[in-house]
């Protein structure tokens, strides 16, 4: 296990995709809301830029960042806004790291969740805070002395019983 575990740790690491998802949708209405300073960076082939060009343009991007720039490559671009100012291309490069970085994110997130034979060494407490929110998870807790190694290997049993009838003795 990394580090101590605790609630407010649990929760932040839980929260960090959500985040991440509130700060691109910022990030994107910033640019596109009507007379915003970072969207008059951007120019296009119309003499207003819609709501409707602005979400092909964040579509673009974001199927750019999944799909490595491919659709660029063979010509496939989906509107012709673009950025003009110095403010706008760092808008644009911010768009295109924060949705990189979630889609990094979130693959890591499920290879964490879906990965085998995760082990760990905590006290109850710390078996309380990493179990609780992965209930629907199997998994088994081994209970084990301190001091001395058990002579055989001690029975498996279900994390949750385990935490739930060691809770109350957690400090």
């Amino acid at each position: 296990m990394r580090g101590r575990a605790s609630v407010s740790w649990r929760a932040k690491a839980h929260n960090r995709p959500v985040m991440a998802s509130i700060a691109l949708g910022c990030l994107a209405w910033a640019i596109a809301v009507p007379g915003s300073p970072i969207g008059v960076g951007f120019s296009g082939s119309e003499t207003g830029i819609g709501a409707g060009q602005w979400a092909l343009y964040f579509w673009e991007h974001a199927r750019a960042v999944l799909l490595f720039d491919l659709p660029r490559l063979f010509g496939g671009r989906l509107t012709s806004i673009s950025p003009a100012s110095p403010g706008a291309v760092a808008a644009a490069l911010g768009f295109r790291a924060l949705f990189g970085l979630g889609v990094v994110e979130m693959g890591l997130t499920g290879w964490r969740r879906l990965r085998p034979n995760r082990a760990f060494h905590a006290t109850v407490r710390g078996a309380w805070v990493w179990c609780e929110p992965l209930a629907a998870l199997c998994g088994e807790l081994r209970r084990e002395g301190r001091l001395a190694a058990p002579a055989g290997r001690s029975a498996a049993t279900p994390a949750l019983e385990l935490v739930k009838a060691f809770h109350h003795l957690a400090t």
